[in-house]
C-alpha cells in the first residue's frame, strides 16, 4: 500500500528515535524500537517529511545490530547533505516514520558523542533474550525502589539473576531484592533512583529489561523507548 505523507502524519507517534547520516555507513535503528516492534516492522519502510516528500528504504529486521540498508544514501542526494546530518524517526504504525531532518553541521565531538551512544545501545552477548516492558509512571520514577509484578517478577522469582545495572549512559549496579521464603515479592534494589535521574526517565516512557536465557547469573540490561521527547536540535529543515 502506498502511503501519501499527510497519511503518515496523522498517525499517532509510538516510539522515537535519532538516527545520523554519516557518509559511508549503514544508518543507524534504536535497537529497543526493533525490539518493541519487532512482530509489525517490515523490510520496506515508509518516510515522510515536514514538506511532502515520501521515501521508501529498507530495513534489515535483524534485532542485534538493526539497521537501514538501501535507500538510505539516497537521502543525502534528496536533502543535498554536505557531511554528518542528524534524522529524527517518530514510528506511526505499518512500518511508516515520519522524519525530521536537521541540517545544522554536526561537529567531530557530535558525532563521536552520537557513535558512544550507539555503542552503548548495543546487545552484551548474542543472546537469546527474554524482553519484559514497563511503562513507567512518576511513582516508578520517583521510588527509591522499583517493586516488579507480573511477568517480569515471576521470571526473576524461577531464575538467579542477581544486578540490573546496564543503562544506554550509565551503569548502574541496582540488586534484584527477593524476599525470604514463601514470599513472593521482588524488588529492584535503591540504586533504581539514581539510575532514573541520570538517564532522565519521564512519566510514560517505556523501558525493556533484557534478559539473556543462557547465562543467569548475568546483569540485566534496560533499553529505553521513547514516546514524546528528544534533545533539543538546531537548524531545522525539513
Amino acid at each position: 500500500m502506498a502511503y501519501i505523507a499527510k497519511e503518515i502524519h496523522e498517525l499517532d507517534t509510538r516510539g522515537l528515535f535519532c538516527s545520523m547520516y554519516i557518509h559511508g555507513q549503514n544508518g543507524y535503528v534504536d535497537r529497543i524500537l526493533a525490539v518493541e516492534f519487532q512482530g509489525e516492522l517490515a523490510k520496506e519502510w515508509t518516510l515522510a517529511d515536514s514538506v511532502g516528500n515520501v521515501h521508501t528504504i529498507y530495513y534489515n529486521q535483524d534485532l542485534l545490530s538493526p539497521q537501514i540498508l538501501d535507500g538510505w544514501s539516497t537521502l543525502s542526494s534528496i536533502y543535498g547533505f554536505k557531511g554528518d546530518h542528524s534524522i529524527l524517526f517518530r514510528y506511526g504504525g505499518q512500518s511508516c516514520f515520519k522524519i525530521t531532518v536537521f541540517m545544522g553541521k554536526i561537529w567531530e565531538i557530535g558525532v563521536n558523542h552520537y557513535l558512544k551512544e550507539v555503542h552503548g545501545r548495543e546487545p552484551l552477548t548474542k543472546g537469546p533474550f527474554e524482553d519484559f516492558d514497563i511503562t513507567l509512571s512518576s511513582f516508578h520514577i520517583k521510588g527509591n525502589y522499583l517493586d516488579l509484578r507480573g511477568a517480569f517478577a515471576k521470571y526473576l522469582l524461577k531464575t538467579k539473576f542477581r544486578n540490573m545495572v546496564h543503562g544506554l549512559l550509565h551503569d548502574v549496579q541496582c540488586k534484584v531484592l527477593r524476599g525470604r521464603f514463601p514470599s513472593t515479592k521482588i524488588k529492584l534494589g535503591r540504586s533504581w533512583k539514581i539510575f532514573c535521574s541520570l538517564h532522565s526517565f519521564r512519566e510514560d516512557d517505556k523501558i525493556i529489561f533484557e534478559c539473556h536465557m543462557m547465562m543467569p547469573f548475568s546483569d540485566i540490561r534496560v533499553l529505553l523507548l521513547m514516546k514524546s521527547h528528544y534533545k533539543r536540535q538546531s537548524k531545522l529543515c525539513y
